[in-house]
């Protein structure tokens, strides 16, 4: 039976292959290769490093991996992009299919891993007019071994590829001896970013160096194939005055970089914001300048002019950094309203002065709002005199006056907290918690594009809440995450006739943590002599119960603070604190009062912004 079952796999991948290969119609494992890359360097070709694990049936992660390390190259070179898997234990056969850009990249050869024991049917079909490469292997013995070079490709990059951005996809399916796919597809899709490389720079590491030398040397003796790169000296050949020029600037005889391949580029503005001949611009709007290149921030010039000879306001610079593309310019005071304004002058030095040529004299208009009466602001919801408690939505409504004017924004205010809405209309929400209890006041002020402000009568609300909840107005420590650290305080909106509490707290693991017990403290409110009990082992849960025989302190709202070390950044920054109130947990929230025994308080949660 065991024979049978590998002749079976032998077949079956002799029929993947034949399909594969386009001998029977065969449909592709991968479809055009997407995705997006980082570069290390401006002037290289940058295979970007990506990792991808194999799945099971279930979409469990298993041990196998598959890898394409980072790799770098030039226009007119070569490259070697290697396909790793980290475990072929197991694997008697596979079949993988490469996707590129054949107007960028040439397939010259491929290498296929010799770790499959016996003598496994192999073959490989490179098709570069419509850039795939195709591959079946099929053994009768499962390998034993760790890591492997699955694939080792051999590119020729178009030496007219200068500037140009293209991506490899890899898509590879494992089987066993028992003819059985080893989990799903590994897929893979890397970036390939080719802008100009110095001359002489063999190995593309930007820098001048004996590697540099010695594979010229290599290419004169014709151990290795000649490239445009080896021409240092940019005299046409490749010879040894090449190889003597790179050893003078290793040793700083001679000015390094020698050279570029490839024309630079001139540095251009892409876009700015506002566009060119815009009306109606708001007169507190930031100016947007973004170019097609790194810039060097010190270089960069510009004027502003207002129409009639009137002094424009002094504007802040700030950069995109370490992109260094975008520069945005913030008004000191507002831009009149109702006046044309010209950028003008603009000019900037490439961070790269061999791939891009310096810009000058940029120059864009644009017009602010004209404002011809103030705008109407009103609130909405809720309506005065209702009690609130918890989580408190606002309703507002604005209305611009004449003119060509929008409304910018609405800020509405409740109690000592603000919210803006970007926007005409909408609903704001303010946790009522963070107010006293009692009689509050709700106002709303509209802004238009003219910078023309109007405040609405204010909307008196009563507050009555008797909740636990977690106060979001805290800060990251360190804001590299991870690393960071951040204080959560959870607060009672009424300590008075408090002798204790219980509660369970959820988080997210992945995302924040707790080193012990001793990361829970007692807040303020909570009297010297009271017990805090805190079971931190679970990770994602604290379990916490305190009690003492003194009143808490009424003045005061904070009865726990949470130090939590922060692991990663969640998906929008911010992440979940989850006060329990199901009926499941233990221990529920409860609090226990001097006079009404034990009362169970509303639970707010919180969500902490991780920056």
């Amino acid at each position: 039976m065991k024979h049978t079952a590998k002749a079976s796999l032998a077949i079956a991948l002799a029929v993947c292959t034949a399909a594969l290969l386009g001998c029977h119609g065969g449909e592709a494992i991968l479809g055009p290769a997407t995705g997006g890359g980082d570069t290390t360097g401006a002037e290289q070709v940058f295979v970007r490093g990506v990792s991808v694990a194999l799945v099971d049936s279930q979409g469990a992660e298993t041990a196998k991996v598959l890898t394409i390390p980072g790799v770098t190259a030039v226009p007119g070179s070569v490259v070697q992009m290697q396909v790793r898997l980290n475990n072929i234990s197991g694997v008697a056969g596979f079949q993988a299919e490469v996707t590129f850009d054949p107007a960028v990249l040439q397939a010259e050869a491929v290498a296929v891993t010799d770790q499959i024991p016996g003598e496994p049917l192999q073959l490989t079909n490179i098709d570069n007019a419509t850039g795939a490469i195709r591959v079946a292997v099929a053994g009768t013995q499962d390998a034993s071994g760790a890591s492997t070079t699955l694939l080792d490709i051999t590119f020729a990059v178009s030496a007219d590829a200068s500037s140009a951005t293209t991506q490899v996809g890899v898509g590879v399916t494992l089987a066993n001896a028992e003819a059985q796919i080893i989990g799903t597809t590994l897929v893979v899709t890397g970036d390939i970013r080719i802008t100009p490389g110095y001359s002489g720079d063999m190995d593309g590491d930007g820098k001048a160096s004996i590697l540099d030398t010695m594979w010229i040397l290599r290419i004169l003796t014709g151990f290795d194939p000649n490239t445009p790169m080896a021409d240092a000296n940019r005299d046409g050949e490749v010879n040894i005055g090449d190889a003597m020029i790179m050893m003078r600037c290793v040793v700083g005889m001679a000015p390094w970089p020698i050279g570029v391949i490839g024309d630079p580029e001139p540095l251009q503005i892409l876009s700015t914001a506002p566009e060119d001949g815009a009306t109606g611009v708001a007169t507190d709007a930031e100016i947007l300048i973004t170019f097609n290149a790194a810039v060097e921030p010190t270089s960069f010039t510009y004027t502003i002019a207002e129409e009639g000879g009137g002094t424009a306001p002094a504007m802040t610079a700030a950069w995109n950094a370490p992109d260094y593309t975008a520069v945005t310019l913030t008004p000191q005071t507002p831009l009149a309203a109702g006046t044309t304004y010209t950028v003008s002058g603009i000019g900037a030095t490439p961070a790269d002065t061999l791939a891009y040529e310096a810009l000058s004299g940029g120059e864009f208009s644009f017009t602010t709002a004209v404002g011809d009466g103030a705008p109407t602001v009103e609130i909405t919801s809720p309506a005065a005199g209702v009690t609130v408690s918890g989580l408190l939505e606002v309703g507002v409504t604005a209305q611009p006056g004449s003119g060509d004017t929008q409304i910018r924004r609405i800020e509405v205010e409740f109690g000592d907290q603000t919210q803006v809405l970007e926007a005409a209309s909408g609903t704001v929400t303010f946790n009522s918690c963070y107010a006293i209890n009692g009689e509050q006041s709700i106002s709303a002020v509209a802004t238009d594009s003219a910078g023309v402000r109007s405040e609405c009568g204010s909307v008196a609300v009563v507050v009555d809440n008797f909740a636990f909840y977690v106060d979001e107005r805290v800060q990251v420590v360190a804001a590299d995450a991870p690393g960071g650290s951040v204080t959560v305080p959870v607060r009672i909106t009424d300590a008075a006739g408090g002798l204790g509490f219980s509660m369970t707290i959820n988080y997210d693991p992945a995302v924040l943590s707790v080193a012990s017990a001793a990361a829970v403290t007692k807040g303020a409110a909570v009297p010297g002599n009271a017990l805090l009990i805190v079971n931190a082992f679970e990770p994602g849960h604290l379990y916490i119960s305190c009690a003492g025989t003194e009143e808490f302190d009424a003045a005061e709202q904070e009865v726990l603070l949470i130090n939590f070390g922060v692991m990663s950044h969640p998906a929008g920054g911010r992440t979940l604190i989850d006060l329990d109130d199901s009926e499941d947990a233990s221990p529920r929230i409860d609090w226990v009062h001097v006079t009404r025994g034990t009362l169970h308080p509303a639970a707010i949660d919180g969500e902490i912004a991780i920056p």
